[in-house]
């Protein structure tokens, strides 16, 4: 989110946490979509941040903004997507990884050699994440009742959430709106972040 950081934070206030288990927060035993959802509540409540917010989630951090928009629709004013569909396809290796029964001293290993800069939580986070989170989450079928205007962008090259598949999400919500960045895979708002700025910046100015 750096690049995002830098463009925004002189004119607006902005607090980056670390989802639970990752970066510099320490492991926990339960991962679910409510606990995690939660945590985010109490940083509000605890931080007194003016509410409602603009919430913004990558990848499967959109199901939290999600769901906190659609649990807790006080505290949010709008939403961001970025790389965000309904069923993300991660890859052969990552499916085995979340999957297959190998220790997760294994599974580090190999996220330590194939995936330390792409993610940045152990294999046994990212396999909770999955199995207690993301897997369960039943809030697909429910985003027709999202209020709040939503932004989702994708990726013109992304294979994760393919544009196709991020607009049939988009379709489903009463405010919602697509746009498509050429060249940038999964990683847009790393890759292309002058284009996701604009568009960030163009959907909040839209919206007071």
């Amino acid at each position: 989110w750096r690049p995002q950081i830098e463009y925004f934070a002189s004119r607006v206030r902005i607090v980056v946490p670390d989802l639970r288990g990752h970066g510099a927060t320490p492991e926990r035993d339960a991962y679910t979509i409510d606990r995690i959802t939660g945590d985010l509540r109490q940083l509000i409540e605890t931080r007194a941040l003016p509410t409602p917010l603009v919430v913004l989630g990558h990848s499967y951090g959109g199901v939290f903004a999600l769901h906190l928009a659609l649990t807790h629709p006080e505290l949010v004013s709008r939403v961001v997507l970025i790389g965000v569909s309904r069923r993300f396809n991660y890859g052969r290796l990552f499916t085995f990884a979340t999957h297959a029964p190998v220790p997760t001293a294994l599974l580090d290993a190999l996220r330590r050699w194939f995936f330390a800069h792409r993610f940045h939580a152990t294999a046994g986070v990212m396999r909770a994440y999955l199995a207690q989170a993301l897997l369960p989450w039943r809030g697909w079928d429910r985003l027709n009742a999202i209020r709040q205007p939503v932004l989702a962008i994708a990726g013109k090259l992304d294979v994760v959430a393919p544009p196709g598949a991020v607009a049939r999400m988009v379709s489903q919500i009463p405010q919602g709106q697509l746009r498509v960045v050429p060249r940038a895979m999964h990683l847009i708002h790393l890759q292309q972040p002058l284009a996701t700025n604009r568009l960030i910046d163009e959907f909040v100015a839209g919206h007071g």
